[in-house]
């Protein structure tokens, strides 16, 4: 797989069946290769056959296709002896973003234990998707009112009120009389009655009152 990235890699323990100290425990660590790039974890001193590690690699992943893992056993006193060496599918371990699993080892073509890795894998487009801040751009919307009225006298705009010009002209009714209009008293008035004005005499006239009405018509009483 070309899928370029960080791959971190922890070796966590070992479980072996080859041991390569007769009179003494094996000292064993770790060797994990990866390309050019080849890192060691520390000497499990007198571990034996049980080793366990708390190391942790980080490797630059680029065209590799395998890693190398192989567990040595320290010898002061001679050369360091191969424990057991395995092979591992990149395709294997980037099937998760989070792999876990054992991997068995040998040597000379025979099992020889099996030894935990645990992988993490980033690739570079997520690292890079991760770096800068996220600007959200919020649209405003102001709607338009619903109901829009017409007044039934002149508003004076706010700016003009208290300048000194005149309140507007009131309106009549059908007989000549001023409509009031409703002040910012509260409640609602008693409504008023209008009606049409009666006819005062002119003074030093005489004025005749109407007549009654006229007997009502019918036929003349009879003689006696």
């Amino acid at each position: 797989m070309n899928q370029h990235g960080t791959l971190i890699i922890r070796p966590i323990c070992a479980r072996m069946t080859r041991d390569t100290d007769f009179l003494s425990k094996m000292d064993p660590y770790c060797i994990i290769t990866l390309g050019s790039q080849k890192q060691k974890t520390r000497i499990a001193s007198g571990a034996g056959k049980m080793p366990s590690w708390q190391d942790q690699f980080v490797f630059k992943k680029t065209y590799e296709d395998t890693i190398s893992v192989a567990v040595w056993d320290y010898d002061s006193n001679s050369r360091d002896d191969l424990v057991g060496e395995a092979v591992v599918p990149i395709g294997r371990i980037l099937s998760t973003p989070n792999w876990d699993d054992w991997v068995e080892l040998a040597y000379r073509g025979k099992k020889s234990g099996d030894i935990r890795l645990s992988t993490t894998f980033t690739p570079d487009q997520q690292v890079g998707m991760q770096g800068g801040p996220q600007v959200i751009y919020q649209q405003v919307y102001n709607p338009m009112p619903g109901n829009i009225g017409y007044p039934s006298y002149p508003i004076i705009p706010p700016q003009l009120q208290g300048m000194g010009y005149p309140p507007p002209p009131p309106q009549f009714g059908a007989y000549g009389l001023p409509v009031p209009i409703p002040g910012p008293m509260p409640g609602y008035p008693p409504q008023m009655m209008y009606g049409i004005p009666q006819q005062t005499p002119y003074p030093g006239t005489y004025t005749q009152p109407y007549p009654g009405p006229p007997p009502p018509y019918g036929y003349p009483p009879p003689p006696y």
